[in-house]
């Protein structure tokens, strides 16, 4: 085999080793006490989009808090007013004590068209989600008014 061809094979299963999820490298299926991808996840959540958003760092609760804009209440311009006028609001869950104003990932796109509705504009809620600390990110399973 030549030179050329043995690189290309070595490079070929470096990408095809290293294209192999984070979570199949990092987890001991043997090792029953901690979770794995066959352990039933939450309703609503999927792997799918949370690859683009791993945190090492992740928390799966009840958050409550109030959805503010991102772009009509955090950039309060005449040109977002109208945009969100037209089109919905992209929320976000602004928590009390904390700083931060954590943007919202909907896996179903359902969900996401009902709560950036206006109805849903500074609402007190409860969102069930999966928070990653690395990012701030919240991907949302459910979410409800703190009244229901």
């Amino acid at each position: 085999m030549g030179y050329g061809r043995f690189v290309l094979l070595l490079m070929f299963g470096a990408i095809v080793m290293g294209s192999a999820p984070l979570d199949a490298q990092e987890q001991d299926l043997s090792r029953p006490d901690e979770p794995h991808s066959l352990v039933p996840q939450p309703p609503g959540l999927t792997h799918g989009m949370e690859q683009y958003y791993l945190g090492r760092h992740h928390k799966t609760a009840v958050f409550s808090g109030r959805l503010v804009c991102l772009r009509c209440d955090v950039m309060p311009t005449a040109e977002n007013v109208e945009v969100c006028r037209k089109e919905g609001h992209r929320h976000a869950l602004a928590m009390v004590g904390d700083a931060m104003v954590h943007p919202l990932l909907f896996t179903n796109p359902d969900l996401a068209t009902r709560i950036n509705a206006h109805e849903w504009h500074r609402k007190t809620v409860q969102v069930w989600g999966r928070y990653y600390a690395d990012t701030g990110i919240i991907v949302v399973g459910d979410l409800k008014t703190a009244e229901e």
